[in-house]
Formats: structure tokens, sequence, C-alpha cells
């Protein structure tokens, strides 16, 4: 029990976790929607709901590149 609680925290408490729940939503909503080349017609719905996981993913990547090229520089630079 207490493995399993362990899996679920790595998942859910951290970055990549979250990260790895939105490509695998926009997976999921991607191969459901209209534009999908695995089902003949798409859900619309579908192609509205994944653009919430990908805008998540967008600002998960310019954060985290802002901290590494602007922020954590700055931080050492100053500890200096």
């Amino acid at each position: 029990m207490e493995k399993i609680k362990q899996i679920l925290l790595q998942i859910f408490a951290t970055k990549i976790g979250w990260a790895g729940i939105s490509i695998l939503l926009v997976i999921i909503f991607g191969s459901l929607s209209t534009h999908s080349t695995f089902i003949e017609n798409g859900y619309v719905w579908c192609d509205y709901a994944v653009f919430a996981p990908l805008a998540y993913l967008l600002g998960l990547s310019i954060t985290m590149i802002a901290y590494a090229l602007i922020i954590n520089p700055i931080k050492k630079f100053i500890k200096k």
C-alpha cells in the first residue's frame, strides 16, 4: 500500500507527473477529435478539450525555460 501511495504522490505532486498527465490527455482528446485519423467521425468537444492540456504544457515549458535561462543564472550571480 505504501508503494502505491508513493507512486501516486510522484504522479500528482510533481511537475513531470502533471506533464505526463497532460500529454496523455492530449493523446486521448486528439485521437477522439474531428481531426483524428483513428476514427471516422470525431467529437467536436474534443477539439476544444485538447486546448487545456496543451496550454498547460506550453505554460510549463515557458516557465522552465525562463528558470533555466534567466532566473537561475541571476540567483547564482547574486550569491557570488
